[in-house]
């Protein structure tokens, strides 16, 4: 599809460029003068997508926003393309694809982005619930245990009790940020569009969110009580 885009867009505007040298042609010009004058047209044209810096830099992101260039940041948003009737235009207009065609496929990009998305959320509910909650609460329990035996004999417990702390913090932030998630998911609206909208902008930052904390107790709990592969275990083992 990205392709067929690129394309189309190429030959909507060999069909221009051609347009204005016949007529260009026909007048009288001589063809060196018309393919100068087109070449300028173009590039005066195209200017304001022109940058010779980094294009994966701050730099341009700021700079595509004063010229008022579009920066979509998520697929729900850049879909909406497909129903800007003067967007896609072009692709109707040399037959490349049909109306109707495009509709479906943008029904059809919403429909496998929020369905792709609402398996990543329970995806991550199941997770957090069967495999993360009960390793930290494991690992609190030793903690407890030893905080308690070591107080009983008189010996400070600094290190254990700051784990403790940090391990609970992060617990009671993951189910809070988990439960939230959850809930905002069950209340998603049933129109698509509005559903991908409110998922790209609402409940993919929760997601990140609980990723965040989940993160924050496998840097701490032991290997041997977290039964989840950690970033170690994926990254560089085989």
């Amino acid at each position: 599809m990205p392709l067929a885009v690129l394309n189309a867009a190429v030959t909507d505007v060999f069909a221009d460029a051609i347009e204005i040298l016949e007529k260009d042609l026909a007048a009288g010009k001589k063809s060196d003068d018309a393919l100068m004058d087109l070449t300028k047209k173009l590039m005066t044209n195209s200017i304001n997508v022109v940058f010779n810096g980094d294009g994966y830099s701050d730099e341009w992101i700021a700079e595509a926003q004063k010229r008022g260039l579009p920066n979509f940041r998520n697929s729900a948003d850049a879909f909406t393309m497909f129903n800007d009737t003067k967007a896609r235009e072009f692709m109707v207009k040399h037959k490349i694809y049909r109306e109707t065609e495009l509709d479906t496929r943008y029904n059809v990009l919403l429909d496998n982005y929020n369905t792709a998305r609402e398996i990543e959320f329970y995806t991550m509910n199941t997770m957090v619930h069967q495999n993360i909650i009960p390793s930290a609460i494991n690992y609190k329990l030793k903690l407890g245990d030893v905080l308690t035996k070591q107080k009983a004999i008189g010996v400070e417990s600094s290190t254990e009790l700051d784990l403790y702390k940090r391990v609970n913090y992060a617990l009671e932030s993951l189910y809070d940020s988990n439960r939230n998630m959850m809930n905002e998911l069950s209340a998603l609206p049933e129109d698509n569009q509005k559903k991908a909208h409110k998922i790209a902008h609402d409940l993919v930052g929760k997601l990140d969110e609980v990723a965040k904390f989940a993160n924050e107790l496998e840097e701490v709990i032991p290997d041997d009580m977290w039964d989840l592969p950690k970033y170690y275990d994926m990254l560089f083992l085989r």
